[in-house]
């Protein structure tokens, strides 16, 4: 098979691009387009994301530049390398990295929307009461073959838009104490969040937290400060039925 080699690139970059899956971004994409809601295209418009073409010929080719920088884990540089060697589009690295630049407000309504789907509408959350979603994801440089970052982010389910997001290095670690808390407010984590200290920070601004239990990091007591062994309640449940106790933690 033939190679197409860009201009703005060493030959020895289709070395380094055979060594990288592309697949998402190749074979999957009318399937990985399908998961986007309808008006993914005119939002691209409306935010400002694509408003000429410069090498990029639609809207769809710049969304695979977005995914095959960021999902493929490729440099700028390799990012305009594949997209000409695969008629993608013809651009330089610099113009790839303003674009990207240009591309948040886009990339953060189509990530809301996706949300959307499995989320309350607005308004059928009782008054007062925000919930709100918190998770982090290692983020590698190009590469990379461990973490060298790590991306913090809340998600409010009432607006359904990012509401924090922190970036810190790989010792930066999941817990609840990043957070402002509020009354009225419910915090959903999931395991790595388990944890004391994060959780006390949380409560003592008035907010309450729904976490999934890690019983090595949070063990349970009963109210008097006897041993609450999680399990064997458990075992004492029907298969369908739910528990309910009072417990604390130290």
């Amino acid at each position: 098979m033939k190679t197409i080699v860009s201009p703005t690139v060493a030959p020895d970059d289709a070395e380094s691009l055979a060594a990288v899956d592309v697949g998402a971004v190749e074979q999957d994409w009318p399937f990985l387009l399908g998961l986007l809601p309808p008006d993914w295209e005119a939002r691209a418009r409306s935010t400002g994301a694509f408003q000429r073409r410069r090498g990029v010929p639609d809207a769809s080719a710049f969304l695979r530049l977005i995914f095959a920088y960021s999902s493929c884990r490729l440099s700028h540089r390799l990012t305009v390398f594949w997209a000409a060697s695969r008629g993608v589009a013809a651009l330089s690295a610099v113009a790839l990295r303003k674009r990207l630049c240009r591309a948040k407000p886009w990339i953060g309504e189509l990530l809301a929307a996706k949300l959307a789907r499995h989320a309350p509408l607005p308004g059928q959350q009782p008054p007062g009461l925000r919930i709100r979603l918190v998770d982090a994801t290692c983020v590698r440089r190009p590469g990379s073959t461990g973490t060298d970052y790590r991306l913090h982010v809340g998600f409010d389910l009432e607006r359904l838009t990012v509401d924090q997001v922190e970036l810190t290095t790989a010792a930066g670690g999941e817990t609840l104490k990043r957070l402002p808390g509020r009354p009225g407010e419910i915090t959903i984590a999931d395991r790595g969040y388990s944890q004391r200290q994060g959780i006390a920070a949380l409560t003592a601004q008035g907010g309450a937290v729904l976490v999934r239990v890690n019983s090595g990091a949070l063990p349970l007591e009963h109210p008097d400060g006897q041993c609450f062994e999680l399990l064997a309640a458990l075992r004492g449940l029907e298969a369908t039925a739910v528990g309910d106790w009072a417990v604390q933690t130290a």
